[in-house]
C-alpha cells in the first residue's frame, strides 16, 4: 500500500472512532434515582431516594419535561439499540418513545414543549443533532453541516450550546444551520445559566484545575464562576440560579450572589447513592434526578 494511501486510512479509521464514541465504548452499569427536594432560603431538604430504572444496564442522562410531570432518558436494553424512555411520575412507569436503526443519546425537551432533541450516532457513525415531536412522529434533523456533536443544551428555542467530540465547545443557531467556536478543553457539560443571557460549561484549564465559565451570548465575553469540585464536571442549575454539584458521594450547592465555596447539602455515603455523577433537577425545583453506577466512575 502506497505511503498516501496508507495515511487516508489511518485517518478514515480514527474519525469513524471519534464519531462513534458515545456508542461504542463499553457502557457502564447505571441506574437512575429520584430524589424530592424541598428548598427554604438555604435550606436544603432532601427525601428518600427512589431507584426509578433498578435493572442491570445502561439507564442515563436524565432530563425533566419543563412541567416536571416526567422524565427523559436514555436506555440501552440487552444488546439493542440506544432508545429514549419517557417516565411518567404519576403512574411511576416508562414508555419508550423512539424505536430506530441509529442510537439515540441525550434526550432534551426543547424550551417550547414541542420536541425532545438527540444526539443521533447515524448509519455511517455521523453524529449530528435531531428532534422528535413530542406527541409522536418523524424526526428533523437540527443542524445539517454540525457533525461531531457529543452533548447538547438549549439557551433558548434556537440557540444551542454543543459538546463537540475532541473536548471544544460551540454556540450554534438552528435558525441560520450554523455554530461557532467559543473554547476548547471543555468537560461534556453545559448548561443555560437561569435569569442570564448565558451558558456555562467547565473548562478543564489542567488535570486538576477544572473551572465552572459563563458564556455571555451578547458580547461573548468569557468569565469564571467557581473551581469544580474534585474529579466532577457535571453540574446543574437550580431555577434560582444556584449551582448543585456532587463528588464523592456527597451534594454540594453553591450560590454565586453569597457563597464563597461549595456548601454541603447531603451525603450519600453507604447507601446507593454512594456512587454518582450525573445529575439533573425539576424545573420546579422539587426533584434531583441522580445517576448512579457500578464499578469505576464512567
Amino acid at each position: 500500500m502506497k505511503r498516501n494511501q496508507l495515511l487516508v486510512l489511518v485517518l478514515m479509521l480514527s474519525i469513524g472512532t471519534a464519531f462513534n464514541l458515545q456508542a461504542q465504548n463499553p457502557m457502564p452499569n447505571t441506574d437512575i434515582y429520584i430524589v424530592p427536594l424541598k428548598v427554604v432560603g438555604d435550606k436544603y431538604t432532601l427525601g428518600k431516594p427512589e431507584n426509578i430504572t433498578k435493572r442491570e444496564g445502561y439507564d442515563n442522562q436524565p432530563a425533566f419535561m419543563p412541567d416536571g410531570s416526567a422524565l427523559l432518558y436514555t436506555a440501552i436494553k440487552g444488546i439493542k439499540n440506544a432508545e429514549v424512555y419517557r417516565y411518567d411520575f404519576k403512574t411511576k412507569l416508562s414508555k419508550q418513545l423512539t424505536n430506530t436503526p441509529e442510537d439515540e443519546f441525550s434526550p432534551t425537551p426543547t424550551p417550547d414543549g414541542k420536541y425532545f432533541s438527540v444526539v443521533r450516532v447515524e448509519k455511517d457513525s455521523t453524529q449530528r443533532l435531531w428532534k422528535f415531536p413530542l406527541p409522536g412522529g418523524a424526526p428533523e434533523l437540527v443542524f445539517k453541516d454540525v457533525k461531531r456533536i457529543g452533548y447538547h443544551c438549549w439557551a433558548d428555542n434556537t440557540i444551542l450550546g454543543l459538546w463537540i467530540l475532541g473536548d471544544s465547545m460551540k454556540v450554534g443557531d438552528a435558525r441560520m444551520g450554523m455554530a461557532l467556536f467559543v473554547d476548547t478543553g471543555i468537560g461534556r457539560c453545559i448548561q443555560a445559566i437561569p435569569n442570564d443571557r448565558a451558558l456555562s460549561y467547565v473548562k478543564k484549564l489542567s488535570k486538576d484545575h477544572w473551572e465552572i465559565m459563563r458564556f455571555g451570548l451578547g458580547a461573548g465575553k468569557k468569565s469564571d464562576i467557581i473551581k469544580c469540585l474534585p474529579e466532577s464536571e457535571d453540574y446543574v442549575w437550580t431555577s434560582d440560579g444556584i449551582l448543585l454539584m456532587g463528588s464523592q458521594g456527597k451534594l454540594y450547592k453553591f450560590n454565586p450572589r453569597k457563597d464563597k465555596d461549595w456548601v454541603m447539602i447531603a451525603d450519600f455515603k453507604g447507601t446507593e447513592l454512594e456512587n454518582f455523577y450525573r445529575i439533573a433537577i425539576s424545573k420546579q425545583n422539587d426533584k434531583i434526578a441522580l445517576v448512579s453506577f457500578k464499578g469505576k466512575k464512567p
